[in-house]
C-alpha cells in the first residue's frame, strides 16, 4: 500500500480551520470566528488561537475537537445523542 507520512499527516489536521466548528455548540459562531480568523491571520493552529484569545484552555480544547472522533462513520449518530 502507500506510505503515510504521518508527521506530515498529523499536521495537517492540527492546522484544519474545520475542527473549530466542534466549538460551535460551546463557543457560539462569533466565538469560533475569531478562533479561525486568528489562526489563519497569525499562521497557528485553531488550538493555539483558542487557547490565545482565552476561549478554552488546553484541556478544554483537546476534549471538545476530537478529530478521530469526528472522521469515524459514526460521528454524526453519537453528536446528536451528546445534544
Amino acid at each position: 500500500g502507500p506510505d503515510v507520512d504521518r508527521d506530515c499527516l498529523a499536521g495537517n489536521v492540527a492546522n484544519a480551520l474545520l475542527l473549530a466548528t466542534a466549538l460551535n455548540p460551546t463557543l457560539g459562531d462569533n466565538r469560533v470566528a475569531a478562533i479561525t480568523r486568528t489562526a489563519m491571520s497569525e499562521g497557528v493552529t485553531p488550538r493555539a488561537a483558542a487557547i490565545a484569545l482565552g476561549f478554552a484552555t488546553a484541556e478544554e480544547y483537546d476534549r471538545l475537537v476530537d478529530s478521530a472522533a469526528m472522521a469515524s462513520p459514526d460521528a454524526g449518530a453519537r453528536r446528536d445523542r451528546d445534544v
